[in-house]
């Protein structure tokens, strides 16, 4: 039997009809409702009127009596199939059997938690517990004007360092007083600053979190950051082992705890999720309550995978497992 979903599903029909014809067998019943006899099968009123539903048929005779023969070859070919032993094909077996689980899952699980909605005060409780996971920290954006000094540069090479730095910040500290100053230090990071990644942005190093490192920078110039009391204040020179830093503050943006509209539905979600895995956890431990379960460790330890098939056997996949 090969995977193809036409023939799974001709393959679940069969098994379908065929325990429905052994049923219709084993019982003794009226026999003024019977449209038609086809072996051992007798199609009665119920099962025809369900085709009907199913083919859309109406009240027309020509559609009814095309509808017959369609439903008489149909359990001509069951019982065929039943003589050839097809019902009783493993992989037959086992798709119905999935059939049988997707059902009861969708009568019973899902049912069960399509009325499964967090009340709002299971929200509210679960943001009070989760405060810390929706806070926001303290970010602080700045710019730099940075001269590169190596550990061994002469006196002379620090002096003059020092000089352009200082000449730097001077002029830096007369632009702050002009509130249409350009992005961070602007012309001045071009002409006077040596990191190459911000010196084409106005010496802007973007936001920094507060009390996080920053492996970009020493700390002292993260320190140095922070220290400052408002935007546009410029710091004194920094000296680090790298060379000699000025920092400007740009923006600030405190810490905040966001607020619980702006989470409501991540936390719902989140919510139904774990009652999910709840109800599914309680129904599948349910299953079990009135069965004997036994697992033979010794037999299991035993089994070994089986060989894989060869890429021209027709044998169908094996299907997904049932959870």
């Amino acid at each position: 039997m090969n995977g193809s979903p036409r023939k799974t599903w001709a393959c679940l029909l069969l098994l379908a009809a065929t325990l429905a014809w052994g049923a219709g067998c084993s019982k003794s019943t009226p026999t003024d409702d019977i449209v038609a006899i086809v072996g051992k099968h007798e199609i009665r009123t119920a099962e025809f009127q369900a085709w009907m539903r199913r083919r859309g048929v109406g009240d027309s005779m020509v559609q009814k009596e095309s509808l017959l023969e369609e439903l008489v070859n149909h359990h001509a070919a069951v019982q065929r199939a039943v003589a050839l032993g097809l019902d009783r094909d493993p992989q037959l077996q086992l798709a119905w059997e999935n059939q049988l689980v997707n059902a009861v899952r969708k009568r019973e699980v899902e049912s069960g938690l399509s009325n499964a909605v967090p009340t709002a005060e299971q929200v509210q409780a679960a943001y009070d517990a989760q405060r810390a996971s929706y806070s926001e920290p303290a970010m602080r954006r700045g710019a730099i004007l940075f001269r590169e000094l190596a550990p061994k540069a002469t006196d002379t090479r620090r002096d003059e360092a020092r000089k352009r730095i200082e000449e730097a910040r001077t002029k830096a500290l007369e632009a702050a007083a002009d509130p249409t100053q350009v992005r961070g230090f602007g012309a001045l990071a071009v002409e006077y600053s040596e990191d190459p990644v911000t010196r084409y942005k106005g010496g802007d190093v973007g936001w920094i979190i507060e009390g996080r490192g920053d492996n970009r920078f020493d700390p002292a110039v993260l320190k140095a950051l922070f220290a400052l009391k408002q935007t546009n204040e410029v710091s004194e020179v920094i000296e680090t082992p790298a060379g000699l830093y000025v920092v400007k503050l740009l923006e600030v943006r405190p810490g905040r705890v966001k607020p619980l509209e702006s989470v409501r539905g991540a936390i719902a979600h989140s919510l139904q999720v774990e009652q999910r895995r709840a109800f599914e956890s309680n129904w599948s431990a349910g299953l079990r309550t009135d069965l004997r379960v036994e697992r033979r460790t010794n037999v299991l330890a035993r089994i070994t995978p089986p060989a894989r098939p060869s890429p021209t056997s027709t044998e169908s996949a094996e299907p997904p497992a049932i959870r």
